[in-house]
This record gives C-alpha cells, sequence and structure tokens, in this order.
C-alpha cells in the first residue's frame, strides 16, 4: 500500500495488482466504518436525523485534515516520525 501511495505505475510495474490492494483498502475501511456505526448505535440506542447535524459532519471530516490522512500517528506527530 506504501508502494501504492508513493508511485502507482512504479508498484505497478513491480507487480503489485492496484485493483485487489484498492479493494482490500476500501473494504477495511468500509469495515471499520461499519463497526463503528455499529458501536454508535449502541451507545446512543436511538438514531436520528439530529444526530448528524452539520457540526457533528464538520467535526467528523476535520479530523483527517488536521491528524493527517495518510499518517497513523496524525499530523501532530507526523516530524517525529516520518523520514523520507
Amino acid at each position: 500500500m506504501e508502494a501504492i501511495l508513493e508511485d502507482e505505475d512504479a508498484a505497478e510495474t513491480l507487480g503489485v495488482n492496484l485493483t485487489t490492494t484498492k479493494l482490500l483498502a476500501f473494504s477495511i475501511g468500509g469495515f471499520i466504518a461499519g463497526l463503528g456505526g455499529g458501536f454508535y448505535a449502541h451507545y446512543a440506542l436511538y438514531i436520528d436525523s439530529d444526530n448528524f447535524g452539520i457540526l457533528r459532519s464538520v467535526e467528523i471530516l476535520t479530523y483527517p485534515l488536521i491528524g493527517g490522512v495518510s499518517s497513523l500517528w496524525g499530523g501532530v506527530w507526523e516530524p517525529y516520525f516520518y523520514h523520507h
């Protein structure tokens, strides 16, 4: 997955199956999102559209922007762990 992140063409040339790897990443992300939604539904006991207003949507979208999309540790810790 890191090779695909850096250069898709080079990864494909080295034999990485792009379709399978991207589908696997999408499936894992969907599974984690579904699991989180299931836990939230259990926690909230009642799911309504009022639970997900504009402020909640902005909050959810802000996490990857501040934390860093391509880093497990997030944007704050990235300079300490990321080496070129």
